[in-house]
């Protein structure tokens, strides 16, 4: 690429950040809105949601802490002996 292909390259690149928000750090599990990340995080999987509507209260994926208790009860059994 030539020097003009350069700088027109940096103007149009700095005129998209600019005009739309750009962040270089993304603190979520999956690029989608707020009850999806929540769904990730707890679950594993966001089951295909992207967006926060429709509500989809209850849910019925099955959480890190479903998954878990059936281990915490067999422990604390043994500890327990």
């Amino acid at each position: 690429m030539d020097d003009d292909g350069v700088i027109r390259l940096r103007r149009v690149i700095s005129k998209l950040a600019r005009q739309f928000a750009v962040s270089d750090r993304w603190h979520a599990s999956a690029p989608n809105q707020t009850w999806p990340n929540r769904f990730f995080v707890h679950t594993g999987t966001a089951a295909g949601h992207v967006n926060n509507s429709p509500p989809r209260f209850p849910y019925d994926i099955p959480s890190i802490f479903n998954r878990l208790m059936p281990l915490f009860f067999q422990v604390s059994s043994i500890v327990g002996e």
